[in-house]
């Protein structure tokens, strides 16, 4: 089951030196969650500006949790932390400050492909979009797909990026994926520093993506 980083399917916090938490991170499992998780989709695509309509992403938010459910998928919410004392690891009342999710290369929920994926993008910065495949071959072996980070305005260098992305590649390496992969705009500087900084190298199209300037990421595991 692909769970937040940190192992337990609970929680995980990111703590500076000293002090409380700046966030929490926990896996999607209630509706509620996946409420959340669709809301801040929704508001990356708006951030983002580009036309995505060939991803059938109203059909993916409106099956949640679709292409994401475990064992080879999972969604990761960030979460404000809970007050001192509230206990707890996130979530409830808690302010959403951030998403990513992980899904099987090739399962596109309502993505208008066949074997095609879309990837994710970094700290403040929106995804780029799958497409349909063309003649791009994708990765040998069982491959995750890094998709939906997102991380809201208030939570901007904070680290959150980097911690989100970090929690897909345990989390994928968890589920006994071997590699992992994105793809994200060449404009989106913040998110090709975390993929570059965390490991990923650049490689070439694991699919037809349409939109312009497009970055493919990988990680093996």
């Amino acid at each position: 089951m692909v769970e937040a980083a940190g192992g337990d399917a609970g929680t995980a916090s990111a703590a500076p030196a000293a002090g409380a938490p700046r966030f929490v991170l926990r896996a999607a499992e209630t509706r509620a969650e996946l409420r959340t998780f669709a809301d801040l989709t929704k508001e990356y695509y708006e951030w983002l500006g580009e036309d995505l309509c060939f991803q059938g992403i109203e059909q993916e938010l409106a099956g949640l949790p679709g292409c994401y459910a475990p064992p080879g998928g999972g969604i990761i919410l960030a979460f404000a932390p809970p007050p001192a004392s509230g206990g707890g690891g996130g979530g409830g009342d808690s302010e959403p400050l951030g998403c990513v999710a992980v899904r099987p290369l090739g399962k596109h929920g309502g993505d208008k492909s066949d074997d095609s994926g879309s990837g994710s993008v970094g700290e403040g910065q929106g995804e780029s979009g799958g497409g349909e495949s063309g003649g791009a071959a994708a990765p040998p072996g069982p491959v995750a797909e890094m998709k939906r980070l997102w991380v809201r305005g208030a939570a901007r260098g904070t680290g959150l990026g980097r911690a989100l992305v970090l929690a897909a590649v345990a989390a994928a390496r968890g589920a006994g994926y071997k590699s992992i992969v994105l793809d994200t705009l060449e404009r989106l500087e913040a998110a090709n520093k975390i993929y570059e900084g965390v490991g990923f190298r650049r490689r070439g199209a694991y699919y037809h993506n349409p939109l312009p300037n497009v970055v493919y990421w990988e990680l093996d595991l």
